[in-house]
């Protein structure tokens, strides 16, 4: 599963969550490429377990940056290598049938 957040931040969360909830009770193992959060990695949830990355900016910190750090943040939005790491780690772990990439 693959999504912006592995915790409810609007309706695509909740959508998320919700679908990834659904396809473990049917017995599918569920493993997340997501950002970092202490109200959902693994411990907080069982059923959050997966890549957890970095968030490298936030709403409230984006105004703040300066230039470079907006320009960084950029080319990190088009490329992120953490989540490339994670994604390959993943896959070769799990060598899923399907993946469900949401808001990301």
């Amino acid at each position: 599963m693959v999504n912006s957040y592995a915790r409810v931040t609007g309706g695509a969360d909740q959508h998320c969550l919700a679908l990834a909830d659904l396809l473990a009770a049917a017995g599918h193992h569920v493993s997340w490429l997501a950002t970092r959060d202490d109200r959902a990695e693994p411990g907080g949830d069982p059923a959050r377990e997966g890549v957890f990355v970095a968030r490298t900016v936030s709403r409230a910190s984006r105004q703040r940056l300066s230039p470079a750090a907006q320009l960084a943040v950029a080319a990190k939005a088009l490329w992120n290598r953490d989540a490339e790491r994670g994604m390959r780690e993943l896959l070769a772990r799990h060598r899923p049938d399907i993946v469900h990439v949401h808001k990301v």
